[in-house]
């Protein structure tokens, strides 16, 4: 298949890659200047060069994917939450970009080995923000060492927390603050504890310092080792 033959809308995608992030990209998505720039090296490491065919296609799989290796290693994503916020999804490209999937698989699998190379080469140390609000791995619990039985929790959002006929505050619904109705309450629970027993478990929101900042979020401007204002 050559160019003549493929549907405009292919054509366009491939300018569109070609050109570059926009800059609501830039604001939109982590890393993607950088994932970019790397993907135009990388596919001609593979044997892809600007002006061939389908050239376009590779390198908008090859930026999702370095996109999506840099959210897991800076940001301690789960891999899931960071394709997910990559826009991960190689079917489609090559789908998107009228590519035969044989070349697209060939292409691609070579870049697969060179995925997580020098991921922290060039890096200041800062970790882009607001990764994911539906990590699918987010899950609250209560620390029953900690926990003094005042109820609190139950009062603020009582379709995440109970108390037992001992008087112990439990979680009913651990996934709860995946729940878009629910997850203001418990975080509401978890910021007015008392005793700070309500816990926030996710790999997708943590920053490099280790902190769990408010609502399950990286915070934007984080630094290794300290925080910056």
């Amino acid at each position: 298949m050559n160019d003549g033959q493929r549907s405009e809308r292919a054509a366009a995608a491939d300018r569109r890659v070609v050109r570059g992030p926009t800059e609501a990209d830039r604001d939109h998505i982590p890393y993607i200047q950088e994932a970019w720039e790397w993907a135009g090296r990388t596919a001609r490491v593979v044997g892809l060069k600007r002006r061939k065919a389908f050239y376009g296609c590779v390198l908008d799989a090859l930026t999702r994917m370095r996109v999506a290796a840099l959210i897991e290693r800076r940001n301690l994503a789960w891999p899931e939450t960071a394709a997910k916020v990559a826009g991960v999804d190689l079917p489609w490209i090559q789908v998107e970009h009228d590519m035969p999937a044989e070349d697209f698989e060939r292409y691609v699998s070579k870049a697969r080995e060179l995925l997580h190379e020098g991921l922290e080469e060039g890096w200041n140390g800062v970790v882009w923000g607001d990764i994911d609000p539906d990590d699918p791995f987010r899950t609250i619990e209560i620390d029953s060492q900690a926990c003094r039985g005042c109820g609190l929790c139950v009062v603020l959002c009582p379709d995440a927390f109970a108390k037992s006929a001992e008087g112990d505050a439990y979680v009913t619904e651990p996934a709860a603050v995946r729940d878009p109705e629910l997850e203001d309450c418990c975080m509401a629970a978890l910021a007015q504890c008392p005793e700070n027993a309500i816990l926030l478990n996710t790999r997708g929101a943590r920053t490099v310092t280790g902190e769990i900042p408010p609502r399950g979020r990286p915070l934007p401007g984080e630094r290794i080792g300290q925080r910056v204002n």
